[in-house]
């Protein structure tokens, strides 16, 4: 035993104050740990497959940063982590103010969820159907992630002065930064969330049950994707507003709720984009309409089902629209030779003059289609220009908000 070294007097601070500070700390290094590593295990397989090249510019943006900030912030945390094993000073204003390094999780961790909600703000901005309500939404979220930015880099500094022994900062305390920047995160989680799910809804109900449907699961996934953060975002605050003080070392209880957060913003990032995408990519095309071709007699004004027997003349141009487009086609036949027809009563093929009227559409709400059938009603043809040019305005308009989400 002659071998063991001898010990060394030391101050040391009451094992209370070791587990409430310590204990949690750990705990949140571990869970981000672990969370950046299915994080980075989806996003490699997601950028491998190429699936991650078909995002905008500013998607991939937004994932490329969301994973740098959790690396470094995670850098970071198996460095604090190690720092509290194999430190000896364990005086109570160690263990509560820790060291400098340790200040900036906060502010990583902020960062990381500042960039996700910008990014979704991004999209709620281009689903919202009305233009005027587009400024206030933007003003509400600017004062909200002003909060978190504010809340984030007051703890910071406020953390950096208490290793010097210096007071807080405009009386905002650690713990009520903290309580400001997770209230406003919560916020800004549930806003955005509620104005994709309203927008989408609003834009594309009533198209097709098909769009009806896809509605359901955009929504879905808006709701899911502030799920995880906005829980742990709303117990980290409840935590810090109920123990305010700075030195209360029960606050502590709530830092795991906030440092495991970078993790999961990257989580629900990438959920978000990638199920909206396949949301989008899977939903039933709308079909060509099967309509019968009509034949009309000259007399009784009769129209009977001719469905591919009628042969195709060479002057008739095959349709250049997408599979998402229809085409009618209504054959007249010619007055005249109907009535040679009916006066020889031969056996023959009944020769017909073909008048092709082509419209390409989309289905759509019944109030649309009302508004248009008026306007085909006219006769003119002007208005079944007006009339095609219309659905296709609207074919493209569903297309764009699907591919915005």
């Amino acid at each position: 035993m002659s071998s063991i070294p001898e010990d060394v007097p030391a101050l040391q601070a009451p094992q209370y104050v070791a587990t409430y500070s310590l204990g949690p700390q750990q705990m949140g290094y571990t869970a981000q740990i672990l969370l950046l590593g299915v994080f980075t295990t989806l996003f490699g397989g997601y950028a491998i497959s190429g699936e991650l090249e078909r995002h905008r510019l500013l998607g991939r943006i937004a994932l490329w940063a969301s994973l740098v900030l959790n690396w470094g912030y995670t850098g970071l945390c198996v460095y604090e982590s190690y720092v509290a094993a194999v430190s000896q000073n364990r005086t109570s204003k160690e263990l509560i103010s820790s060291n400098v390094a340790w200040q900036f999780l906060p502010l990583l961790s902020g960062l990381t969820g500042v960039v996700t909600q910008g990014f979704l703000t991004s999209h709620a901005l281009v689903l919202i159907p009305r233009k005027a309500l587009r400024p206030i939404f933007c003003g509400v979220m600017g004062l909200l992630i002003a909060g978190q930015m504010t809340g984030f880099t007051m703890a910071c500094i406020n953390g950096i002065w208490y290793i010097d022994g210096s007071d807080d900062i405009a009386g905002l305390g650690y713990n009520k930064s903290l309580s400001l920047w997770l209230w406003t995160s919560a916020a800004a989680d549930i806003l955005i969330s509620t104005v994709c799910a309203f927008s989408i809804r609003q834009r594309l109900s009533g198209y097709t049950r098909e769009t009806d449907t896809v509605i359901v699961k955009l929504a879905v996934i808006c709701f899911r994707t502030a799920a995880y953060t906005t829980f742990m975002s709303i117990t980290g605050a409840i935590m810090a507003s109920v123990f305010s003080g700075d030195f209360d070392v029960r606050s502590f209880s709530g830092f795991p709720f906030w440092l495991i957060q970078p993790a999961l913003y990257g989580i629900a990032l990438f959920t978000f984009s990638r199920s909206s995408r396949r949301v989008v990519d899977t939903q039933p095309r709308i079909s060509p309409d099967d309509s019968p071709i009509l034949v009309g007699g000259g007399n009784g004004g009769e129209r009977k089902q001719a469905a591919a027997a009628l042969p195709q003349h060479e002057h008739d141009h095959e349709p250049t629209s997408t599979s998402h487009h229809r085409e009618s086609r209504r054959f007249y036949p010619s007055s005249a030779t109907h009535s040679t027809a009916s006066a020889s009563n031969a056996r023959r093929p009944l020769a017909i003059r073909v008048d092709c009227e082509r419209v390409i559409s989309i289905d759509e709400p019944d109030s649309a289609r009302e508004e248009m059938d008026q306007i085909a009603g006219a006769g003119s043809v002007s208005g079944a220009s007006s009339h095609g040019h219309f659905k296709t305005q609207r074919a493209n308009r569903l297309k764009d908000v699907l591919n915005s989400v």
